[in-house]
């Protein structure tokens, strides 16, 4: 009887090892069953060109950019099987102060993005202003703006895109502040509002998971920037604020590192031109992913197609550039003398394509070029664009408005059409409107660009001054649209 317990007892203990390594196996199954997997992910970021993708030089010869590298560039990333890759055009890409920008309509911009394949696409102001005189194209309209409101209808724009990656949601957003789309035409495209970003967020109130990863482009006011961070705080997921930096604008977070701030990571992406951003994260089960963002030079990049792609682009309005506006007649003027265009040429075509009564601006600063054939090329080259403002005067303001330029700026400064006066004294003596005397209560339609009207001796002149709604009218847009079929004298042309 001893000897068969002390047999069971034996065959019990060498079945207990296996029965152990069975249970650890099934807790180990357990377990991994629950843990969620995540691969790598790479989010390269083309975009934020600024009107700069081409260059225009004075002698009219265009000069590429590596911007050009980017599809290919991005066609690389793709290839790499240990992350998962997603490309996020970041807009901002066109520039109606930009000579071939402006020339093209942005259309070169749009298609450099479109070879770049993105996931997803945002848009800026400066890029919703090259349609400023247009109907918005499918292109276009199949790029995020979050922010707005449409009349009832279906959106304009896309409010979000997603993607879905191991079992995770990538959000892409884009928020624009309502100031930042002043001079844009916005109830002509169906938008009579724009709404506040954290509302926003609310209103669609997006179904963020604990690991979903969201990112927002921003062109915002540090105000709305504070409630949108504070919004999305108080959500599940990860989410990526990203700032666009435009010309002559300043850096909100830093550029070269993302910044943590609880579950928002913080970005300035500067101009994408010479760098693309790249965003690698990390994922964990538990705690918040790794996060690097690295600039990748383009100019070590492969060339790839950059140059086939920027000559497609530069045929595409080489025709418009060398269009024929004007010849100056040789035997009144010698083939090498240099031009100057005169301001009050100007003030005419302005009053001219905005069908005004007076026009006026300061003269803006012009380059004197020596080619008797005037082409666009050479406006867009030697003319600094600016908008085309109107607003309406009683004739005894505008008797006022013109004294006060010419006390403080001068007659060379200043150039008036439309309108005529003596100035003596600091005063407009026998002011004519169209050869009959102003008179001063009746209401005038006047125009003048941007930059006159913000002038600071007239800063006080236009506070509280209803604006008509900017039509798209630029001092390039009358030049070409007008220079061609005016009939004007060489002499009152030119200094």
């Amino acid at each position: 009887m001893t000897d068969t317990l002390s047999f069971f007892k034996f065959q019990n203990l060498r079945k207990l090892p296996v029965k152990c390594a069975l249970v650890l196996i099934f807790l180990l199954a357990t377990v991994s069953s629950y843990a969620r997997v995540f691969r790598p992910i790479q989010i390269l970021l083309p975009g934020n060109f600024n009107g700069a993708a081409i260059t225009l030089q004075p002698t009219l010869k265009t000069a590429s950019t590596y911007a050009w590298r980017i599809p290919d560039t991005l066609s690389a990333f793709r290839q790499t099987r240990d992350k998962e890759t997603i490309v996020f055009a970041t807009g901002n890409d066109s520039n109606i102060f930009s000579p071939l920008s402006f020339l093209s309509g942005g259309a070169f911009e749009r298609n450099l993005i479109d070879e770049c394949r993105p996931d997803a696409q945002a848009l800026s102001p400066h890029d919703l202003e090259m349609f400023n005189d247009s109907r918005l194209d499918g292109q276009i309209r199949k790029k995020i703006f979050t922010n707005l409101l449409s009349d009832d209808g279906p959106s304009v724009f896309l409010p979000y895109a997603t993607k879905s990656i191991d079992n995770r949601q990538i959000w892409f957003f884009n928020f624009i502040a309502a100031n930042r789309c002043e001079a844009l035409p916005m109830q002509n495209w169906g938008i009579f509002s724009i709404d506040n970003p954290a509302r926003t967020i609310r209103r669609l109130n997006p179904a963020f998971s604990d690991q979903d990863l969201s990112f927002s482009v921003i062109d915002i006011n540090s105000e709305d920037l504070d409630e949108l961070i504070k919004e999305l705080k108080q959500r599940q997921g990860f989410h990526f604020v990203m700032q666009i930096v435009k010309n002559g604008e300043q850096p909100i977070f830093s550029s070269i590192d993302a910044e943590r701030d609880q579950n928002i990571y913080k970005i300035s992406l500067i101009s994408g031109t010479e760098r693309l951003p790249l965003i690698n994260i990390f994922p964990r089960n538990n705690g918040f992913p790794r996060v690097t963002l690295r600039m990748l030079p383009l100019d070590k990049t492969e060339k790839g197609r950059s140059e086939s792609l920027f000559t497609n682009a530069c045929n595409s309005f080489k025709k418009h550039l060398y269009e024929t506006l004007k010849v100056i007649k040789t035997t009144t003027q010698a083939s090498s003398s240099v031009f100057s265009f005169r301001a009050q040429t100007h003030a005419q075509l302005i009053k001219v394509q905005t069908a005004c009564d007076v026009a006026f601006l300061l003269a803006p600063p012009t380059v004197p070029f020596s080619d008797n054939v005037i082409c666009t090329g050479n406006i867009i080259t030697n003319i600094p664009n600016d908008r085309v403002q109107k607003f309406r005067l009683t004739g005894r303001e505008l008797v006022a408005l013109s004294e006060l330029l010419i006390i403080n700026r001068g007659a060379v400064e200043t150039a008036f059409a439309g309108c005529e006066f003596l100035a003596l004294g600091g005063q407009a003596k026998k002011f004519t409107v169209s050869h009959q005397p102003v008179e001063q209560n009746k209401v005038y339609l006047v125009a003048t660009t941007e930059n006159t009207a913000s002038d600071p001796i007239l800063r006080d002149f236009f506070t509280d001054r209803v604006i008509e709604p900017f039509d798209g009218t630029t001092l390039w847009k009358v030049w070409k649209n007008n220079l061609k079929t005016l009939r004007i004298s060489d002499s009152y042309l030119f200094d």
